[in-house]
């Protein structure tokens, strides 16, 4: 059974994936951060270099102080607070920038942090005006390429931000879907699951316990027509309905501990097969080619194919003889069982009911779920051969 659990990764606009964003955990976030102090710390010393430390503007030191403490605390927090410490930062780098020009280099880190918090174009005319008051400060004149080439800049960031934003949600909708199409198919597995389980459940349950019931079931309705008339006899039928009784529960037992099968606990499939026979006195055993041990599982799938097939023939199609083959070959393992029972119409098999109807399909299912091939031959008045095959690896023991 197929039991598949899917690990949902976060997707890029869950919780956890925007507040590890807004922390600075990205390798991008990193750098644009460590951009930004660098460049406000250079800008710092030009200014200083410009007006000499004698001269310096203790409210432009403090709008550096502040400025610095706005972003950092702004990456630090996540929804409204990011929002709100965003609009602060904006707001004091626009004094400082208007005060002191030297700072103007800071705006493309502050302007990626601000897009991420206000994702809309203004945000970039903004900055892009308070950048060419600076240069134009700076410059001591009106120069018009200086306009022009900042407002260019300022819309190609912004062009190129919005399609990586776009990309970016693109990206998330396909992770959404891809997460989503996982858990579909995880359910879809577990439901084939369930359903092959619950087959698989079931044709043991009719392999084993059920035909041992029937079986003690026709025992003790022969018995009851005796007791009366032939006490030695009905008592001998009791025992072996007891026995019999005995058995189906050590089989229940069984499948209720991992389906196991009591019959090939240490020894072959050859000699589990001759209990079975053993134990109905209208089959016999046939080995064809030479016994070695079979992997589990095509093992009990054999046995199990036997079982039921020499039961029904035995209790239902009122078979005289009943020969079962088993064949060992290099790349597969066949197994024949034929009765000159009653037979039936092999192509109208009737649909499973409270009455029967499972034993035929049970087999079959069990063998092609292992890669073999289950065949039934039959017609009223003429017997059955149910031939079951199964691969075997050739390399190896079988």
């Amino acid at each position: 059974m197929s039991d598949a659990r899917t690990s949902v990764q976060p997707t890029p606009d869950s919780r956890p994936y925007r507040r590890a964003a807004a922390l600075g955990a990205t390798p991008l976030d990193v750098v644009l951060n460590l951009t930004f102090f660098a460049l406000l710390v250079t800008s710092a010393v030009r200014y200083v270099m410009s007006h000499g430390v004698e001269a310096v503007n203790w409210t432009v030191a403090a709008l550096t102080v502040a400025t610095a403490a706005a972003y950092l605390l702004a990456t630090r927090k996540t929804g409204v607070r990011h929002r709100i410490l965003v609009v602060i930062l904006l707001a004091l780098w626009t004094l400082l920038v208007l005060i002191a020009p030297s700072f103007w280099w800071t705006a493309f880190s502050v302007y990626f942090l601000a897009r991420r918090a206000f994702p809309t174009a203004w945000i970039a005319v903004g900055l892009a005006a308070v950048c060419a008051r600076s240069l134009l400060v700076l410059t001591g004149g009106f120069d018009w390429t200086i306009v022009v080439g900042t407002a260019v800049v300022a819309a190609l960031v912004s062009v190129v931000t919005s399609r990586i934003e776009s990309d970016n949600r693109t990206q998330a909708a396909l992770i959404r879907r891809l997460t989503e199409a996982q858990e579909r198919l995880a359910a879809t597995e577990r439901q084939a699951g369930i359903a092959q389980e619950r087959a698989r459940v079931s044709s043991e349950l009719h392999d084993s316990v059920t035909q041992g019931l029937a079986s003690s079931l026709l025992i003790m309705e022969a018995t009851a027509q005796t007791i009366d008339t032939s006490p030695a006899t009905s008592r001998a039928r009791l025992r072996e309905a007891v026995e019999l009784i005995r058995s189906t529960l050590g089989e229940a037992r069984n499948l209720v501990h991992d389906l196991g099968s009591p019959r090939l606990d240490g020894i072959s499939l050859a000699s589990a097969l001759g209990h079975l026979v053993a134990e109905t006195p209208a089959a016999q055993l046939r080995i064809d080619g030479e016994p070695r041990p079979y992997p589990p599982e095509i093992a009990h799938a054999i046995l199990r194919v036997c079982q039921s097939a020499v039961q029904n023939a035995d209790h239902h199609a009122g078979a005289s003889a009943i020969h079962v083959t088993l064949s060992c070959l290099a790349d597969q393992v066949v197994v024949d069982i034929a009765d000159d029972g009653v037979g039936f119409d092999a192509s109208a098999v009737p649909e499973p009911s409270s009455t029967g109807g499972y034993g035929l399909r049970a087999m079959r299912q069990r063998i092609e779920q292992l890669g073999g091939r289950f065949t039934v031959e039959s017609a009223p008045g003429d017997g059955t051969v149910i031939v079951a095959q199964l691969p075997t690896d050739t390399g190896s023991t079988c």
